[in-house]
């Protein structure tokens, strides 16, 4: 039995007074951390310019354009679900 399955059976033996408040400990204790967290998350606007130009060997546009002309000839190969049946 890991730890964690040997907590929930010891606090099964409690009252429903004795669970409540062991909840509220457990949730306090982790309010702290869930602060901290969400004050080092990142916002896109602290990313800019972090990437070196050009970031996927290519200029943006161009790399849409080519995912744009690889996706359209995909589609133009593959048989589309109902040519298949």
């Amino acid at each position: 039995m890991n730890t964690l399955e040997n907590l929930l059976q010891q606090a099964s033996k409690l009252s429903p007074e004795e669970r409540l408040w062991l909840a509220g400990r457990l949730i306090e204790g982790i309010r702290p951390g869930l602060r901290q967290a969400r004050s080092s998350s990142r916002h896109w606007a602290q990313l800019k310019g972090r990437l070196a130009y050009p970031a996927a060997g290519m200029d943006a546009q161009d790399w849409v354009r080519q995912m744009r002309e690889e996706s359209d000839h995909q589609r133009q190969v593959s048989p589309k679900p109902s040519d298949a049946g």
